[in-house]
């Protein structure tokens, strides 16, 4: 790295986009790499084979694929029936495998679409790539590398190319998000950002779009600075729901549950980590086999019935939280 180059490793390391500030978002791989290259990522001392003469591809014989139960996980039909449900040919990827001497293929990754394959398409060839050696350890090392050594792709990342597929329910999030002043980022502090997308579709799951927006809209109002806390968030949408099946559900009671919030407490995200600290505080053995929303929820039902003085609801769990609550009218 040359002297004018940043020397900052969070700066240097941290994601970043390959095409920014260009309407073109496709990008040569290879201009990718020179980009890495000169954020610092270096080819070691390391001796490497390439990969071009050892990796091996070709359609086999069902007959001659075999499963190691040794290695693999046992085949787990609902999954196998998933993806036969949802079978597309076009993104089929090869089963990985090693070939031994003997001519037949021991797979190392892939079993449960193989196996629907094989279901699908009786007696076709199935698309291997392998490797040739009698070494079955290379077959775990294959298994642990795929599975357990690459970094799963973020959640962020499905949600939007869902979206762009026309998935129902994706683009029912993220129209409601938007509706309501946000938007779902990657690694962002961006006010208004979600970044935990498994909490937002859990969140339209268990409480449903209308009470999603109307929370997270008054979030945006009462913390304009704040990105959202997926925690805060879900345990503001557990007292509206609970005010809903009670009945007693009102928008001007919504905003003045968030009013009494705000003003005892710094930023949106240190409601549910102070919460979350009085529950350690008061129950030191057992907090964390409560529910973090519960948790959250119940601190806000408090904090709200201390600043008005009257009863809001049955907190899911017994607390006080530990602070000096300012009243509001």
């Amino acid at each position: 790295m040359s002297a004018r180059q940043s020397t900052n490793t969070s700066i240097v390391l941290s994601p970043f986009c390959p095409v920014a500030g260009s309407t073109n978002k496709v990008i040569s791989m290879k201009k990718v790499a020179e980009m890495l290259i000169k954020r610092g990522l270096k080819k070691g001392t390391k001796k490497l084979i390439d990969p071009k003469n050892i990796i091996k591809y070709e359609w086999v014989d069902p007959n001659l694929i075999d499963l190691n139960y040794m290695v693999q996980r046992h085949p787990e039909p609902p999954h196998i029936r998933d993806i036969m449900l949802n079978w597309d040919s076009e993104v089929v990827t090869p089963l990985h495998a090693i070939k031994t001497s003997n001519g037949r293929y021991q797979v190392s990754d892939g079993q449960h679409r193989g196996l629907a394959q094989m279901i699908l398409f009786p007696d076709k060839e199935i698309n291997v790539c392998y490797v040739e050696t009698d070494d079955t350890k290379t077959c775990t090392r294959q298994l642990l590398a795929l599975n357990s050594k690459n970094k799963p792709v973020a959640k962020y990342f499905i949600h939007m190319n869902e979206v762009r597929l026309g998935d129902k329910n994706a683009i029912d999030i993220e129209t409601a998000i938007l509706k309501a002043g946000c938007s779902t980022a990657y690694k962002s502090k961006v006010a208004g950002t979600i970044t935990h997308i498994t909490d937002l579709y859990a969140a339209k799951k268990d409480y449903g779009t209308r009470r999603l927006i109307k929370v997270l809209t008054r979030y945006r109002l009462t913390w304009p600075g704040d990105k959202i806390s997926t925690s805060t968030m879900q345990g503001f949408l557990k007292v509206m729901k609970m005010l809903d099946e009670k009945g007693d559900y009102k928008d001007e009671l919504l905003d003045d549950i968030f009013a009494a919030v705000d003003v005892n407490y710094s930023t949106s995200e240190r409601v549910h980590l102070d919460i979350k600290d009085d529950f350690k505080r008061l129950y030191p053995s057992g907090h964390k086999g409560i529910s973090q929303t519960e948790k959250v929820a119940s601190g806000i039902i408090d904090i709200y019935e201390r600043a008005k003085g009257k009863k809001l609801l049955d907190k899911p769990i017994d607390i006080k939280v530990n602070v000096m609550v300012t009243s509001i009218p």
